[in-house]
């Protein structure tokens, strides 16, 4: 290895295709360690980054359980919207019972216009001044 000037050596050539720049220990740019015990530490270490990796991976692609995660989130926020409304029906029953009525007849002239057979579009003759 060869010193640039500012005293930092320089990395050994990368090996084909991978993107790694020589053995080095857990941290980055220290010279390779010659002890056994801090080798092991090292591959423990990179099998619990690497495992870690997998599992956020397997749950990023576990669709059913992604879906299944966001419907108990929209449930649990559609219990918390009505427990909230339940509340403020009990202390201001005046104005729910306004929006109430308001509702009933909302909903009973569109049951009625569905009802109602519909109206015949005028005719010509229909449009014109009597004579």
């Amino acid at each position: 290895m060869t010193t640039r000037p500012g005293n930092q050596p320089d990395q050994p050539p990368a090996a084909a295709g991978t993107g790694v720049t020589g053995a080095t220990s857990a941290t980055a740019g220290t010279q390779p360690a010659d002890d056994p015990d801090a080798i092991r530490a090292d591959i423990e270490a990179t099998r619990a980054d690497l495992g870690d990796s997998v599992d956020a991976l397997a749950a990023k692609a576990d669709v059913k359980a992604r879906a299944r995660n966001k419907a108990a989130a929209a449930r649990g926020r559609v219990r918390d919207t009505a427990q909230r409304a339940n509340r403020t029906v009990r202390n201001r029953p005046v104005p729910a019972a306004g929006v109430a009525a308001a509702v009933v007849t909302i909903v009973s002239v569109m049951v009625i216009r569905r009802r109602r057979p519909p109206m015949k579009a005028p005719t010509r003759n229909r449009l014109r001044w009597p004579r």
